[in-house]
């Protein structure tokens, strides 16, 4: 957990190199990942830029944890312009989390960007995701 926790401050710091040593780190200290490290890996890759890596960690997070992972993967396909691909993972995030809204969602992140939240807002609702 000692080496999983910087990993955490520095996602908030948005910080994505630093997570990714941090995560990939932790994996090898821990060989009983609890998933939800991938949801952090693959965030910090999103804001890296590493769209393909993080699509392949996201896409392998919900398969093991469905509903997991899709709210970045949503987001990622977002930041690559696949405005099509976004809107048919958002369709996937309500079938398995109905109760999903945006408005719910942006109130657990912790960003130190403002305007990444409202570019994510935004996405999100140009994904058809319910407010």
């Amino acid at each position: 957990m000692q080496t999983f926790m910087p990993s955490l401050l520095f996602t908030f710091a948005e910080k994505p190199d630093e997570v990714i040593v941090a995560v990939k780190r932790a994996v090898e200290l821990n060989p009983l990942d609890p998933g939800w490290y991938s949801g952090v890996l693959g965030r910090a890759l999103r804001y890296a830029r590493r769209f393909d890596e993080a699509l392949t960690i996201l896409n392998d997070y919900n398969q093991r944890n469905p509903g997991f992972g899709v709210v970045d993967i949503v987001l990622t396909y977002a930041d690559m312009g696949d405005v099509e691909k976004s809107r048919q993972y958002a369709g996937i995030l309500l079938s398995t989390r109905p109760e999903f809204t945006v408005s719910n969602w942006a109130l657990t992140q912790n960003c130190l960007d403002p305007d990444r939240l409202a570019r994510d807002k935004r996405s999100l609702l140009d994904a058809n995701l319910p407010e």
